[in-house]
């Protein structure tokens, strides 16, 4: 063992840490540096080689596997779905319904695949309550407050039932840093073959080797969602909120990248940016054509590392926590067009 990694240790285990989990989550960053510092570099292949298998992988049907669908059929046909090792990010100040929204896509893709919901500021039973309302139709304030009728009763047993089929699994472990649950969540996606794993949201991880620089701190949690998705070869879906500029931005406040919260790393190694947008919140109660805004959502698509950049209109119904398409037409706006409505 080189006198480096001696004195590191020695530093760790003699240090100011009060709790064991700090402890090991600081041996496992110094065990991860290390063996990223000795890694042996990949050998570089020619480009006819890479053109080849490219080629292979694009004609191979059983990689249609690889994409995602969200349920959302304009969503879907706008960006084709979401591709396994990739980042997605939902931003949105609070209150716009990203726990509701994340909760719509996690039942949509569980009917197919495996989805692995972790809740880091909802218990288990109040995400299990959501997703009762969603698919029942009953108001989640009834539901939290018993107050249902025979029928309503019956509704939620029909679905005890027909949930046995979904393939959604809820973590409500109270993951203090990013390294927990990496170990967590990792082993769940190797033992349940978890597609898509949702972590509700990011302001609540820390790690504790950026504990006092919450931009550092930030672009390392980035980092190693980002490193969870391609090595377990998963769709990583991450909610996080925005900074308050928006509230003091004129206009109709809608959010756009800079609002991004911490760190500029969310922006550059996410491969998706979604913002939810509801202008009811902002008291506009009427669109450019005198449409009622009750309810609608603009879910916008701020980033798109391979295709383009638009606005996906929806609306939400916040009593049964239910969003639905209002139309499925896909928009397809350039860079220079979504400035312009932003």
């Amino acid at each position: 063992m080189s006198s480096s990694i001696t004195y590191q240790l020695q530093n760790i285990l003699s240090g100011n840490a009060v709790e064991d989990t700090e402890i090991i989550a600081r041996l496992r960053i110094l065990l991860e540096e290390h063996n990223q510092e000795n890694r042996l570099p990949v050998a570089v292949k020619p480009i006819a080689d890479l053109i080849a298998q490219g080629i292979a992988d694009i004609q191979d049907r059983s990689l249609q596997n690889t994409l995602i669908k969200s349920g959302f059929p304009s969503l879907d046909e706008f960006i084709g779905g979401f591709l396994l090792g990739e980042l997605v990010i939902l931003g949105a100040r609070p209150g716009m319904g990203k726990t509701q929204w994340l909760i719509n896509i996690a039942l949509n893709i569980a009917k197919e695949h495996p989805v692995l919901y972790c809740s880091l500021e909802l218990s288990s039973f109040l995400v299990s309550a959501r997703l009762i309302a969603t698919q029942t139709g009953i108001s989640i304030d009834k539901i939290l407050q018993q107050k249902l009728t025979e029928q309503e009763q019956q509704k939620m047993e029909a679905l005890a039932n027909q949930s046995q089929e979904l393939k959604l699994f809820v973590d409500d472990n109270s993951y203090e840093n990013i390294n927990a649950l990496k170990e967590g969540c990792g082993k769940e996606i190797t033992d349940k073959g978890i597609k898509v794993l949702i972590v509700d949201y990011l302001q609540l991880l820390g790690n504790y080797k950026h504990k006092y620089n919450r931009d550092a701190e930030t672009a390392y949690i980035i980092k190693e969602l980002k490193a969870i998705a391609q090595t377990h070869r998963v769709c990583v879906l991450l909610s996080s909120q925005l900074s308050r500029a928006v509230e003091t931005r004129g206009g109709d406040k809608k959010p756009q990248l800079s609002d991004l919260r911490d760190s500029g790393s969310i922006e550059q190694d996410s491969d998706k940016v979604f913002f939810l947008y509801r202008p009811d919140y902002y008291m506009i109660t009427v669109d450019s054509e005198g449409n009622s805004t009750e309810g609608m959502v603009e879910l916008i698509i701020g980033k798109n590392r391979n295709g383009p950049l638009g606005i996906i209109h929806q609306h939400v119904n916040a009593n049964i926590t239910k969003f639905s398409d209002l139309a499925t037409v896909s928009f397809d706006f350039s860079p220079t067009r979504l400035n312009e409505l932003l």
